[in-house]
């Protein structure tokens, strides 16, 4: 009997001494996400905590977003995927919704389910629709944005045209970079001193689709 009480006194003093918590969910379509912070989320990533399945809803701060990927503040290399376009500001503030679809020694990658927050619905890039025609050929309308998007999310393939209005980025030799078109390369049928910012719209064929972005050979460069 002494022992017991011993035992439930040692218990009692180690429920004192370490605490539990219950943890916070939220529900989203039926689903059940637990509630986490950008630093914790990157710390269970570095420990091993995180695991393929787990469903977080995390309130942070944009870092960035390029094409289908968003970073988030303080959750490390950890990066959340969209399910569409988005033109989000630096330090924009969001609730994002995610499941989490790999873990591997760079980080985690989740699918964003849902996202929210006061910029969210004017950051919505509208579908492009119709056609531009050049020399008889036709060229589908994009916009930077859903191009870097369509990149990441594998809708690009060799052959496809397209017209694009945007800024220069930068030129390099026979290479274009688009202001918001991500890694995705142009290449100039002829040298151009066009500048940091320069409006341009540029008749493109991809020629090249890989793992890290693509390339298109520009048939035609109009600066505007």
């Amino acid at each position: 009997m002494k022992n017991f009480k011993g035992c439930f006194v040692l218990l009692f003093l180690v429920v004192l001494w370490f605490p539990m918590y219950a943890q916070e969910t939220r529900t989203f379509n039926g689903q059940v996400f637990t509630v986490i912070d950008p630093i914790t989320y990157a710390f269970n990533s570095d420990t091993g905590a995180l695991s393929v399945g787990q469903r977080y809803v995390i309130d942070g701060r944009v870092l960035s977003v390029s094409g289908a990927t968003l970073m988030l503040n303080d959750a490390g290399i950890n990066l959340f995927i969209l399910g569409s376009p988005l033109n989000l500001s630096f330090g924009a503030n969001v609730t994002i919704y995610v499941e989490i679809t790999r873990v591997g020694i760079m980080g985690a990658e989740a699918r964003v389910v849902n996202i929210t927050g006061p910029g969210v619905p004017s950051a919505q890039v509208q579908q492009s629709v119709g056609t531009r025609s050049l020399d008889g050929v036709e060229y589908q309308i994009i916009t930077p944005t859903e191009y870097s998007f369509n990149s990441d999310t594998g809708l690009l393939s060799v052959g496809q045209r397209y017209v694009i209005d945007g800024r220069v980025l930068s030129i390099s030799g026979a290479t274009l970079m688009l202001n918001d078109t991500g890694i995705n390369t142009f290449t100039l049928s002829a040298p151009s001193n066009l500048g940091f910012g320069a409006n341009i719209t540029i008749y493109v064929e991809i020629t090249r689709v890989g793992i890290i972005g693509t390339e298109a050979r520009v048939v035609r460069l109009v600066s505007r």
